[in-house]
């Protein structure tokens, strides 16, 4: 006599293979999304550190200029060629600095994406999860 053969793919076989399919699926897609997200933030803010030092530097240069074109108007009140040059100087390398400044934080804000949209999937992941695990409760065998 043979023994009776067990079958391997019952009720639950086919469903619980492709359901492992499509959750493993789901997760190299978020692994992905994630990797493209921290891949852009990191460009972000390299691209942010180096305009954002670039503007320090010129902040940083202008402001000396124009401290000292203040300290030579009042010492010299009647030189008022030096204190004008230096003050032309100092506002060429201020005003743009600064603007470079705002506009790149600006841009960061903007752009920052924080894993904001694996976040949001995996929210959405979580609740088709607890949806099919109250109907596989609800019908274990796949009588309805």
């Amino acid at each position: 006599m043979s023994e009776p053969r067990v079958k391997s793919s019952g009720p639950w076989g086919a469903a619980t293979r492709h359901t492992a399919g499509e959750l493993a699926r789901m997760i190299q897609l978020r692994r992905d999304l994630a990797e493209l997200e921290v891949r852009h933030d990191r460009a972000l803010v390299k691209r942010f550190l180096i305009v954002g030092g670039t503007a320090a530097v010129l902040v940083v240069c202008g402001l000396p200029l124009l401290l000292t074109a203040a300290a030579l108007g009042l010492a010299q009140s009647t030189d008022i060629g030096t204190a004008v040059w230096l003050s032309f100087f100092g506002a060429v390398l201020v005003l743009p600095g600064t603007v470079a400044i705002v506009l790149s934080v600006r841009r960061l804000r903007a752009e920052f994406c924080g894993l904001r949209n694996t976040l949001a999937e995996l929210r959405e992941d979580l609740v088709w999860l607890r949806e099919w695990a109250n109907q596989e409760t609800d019908h274990p065998w796949g009588a309805r």
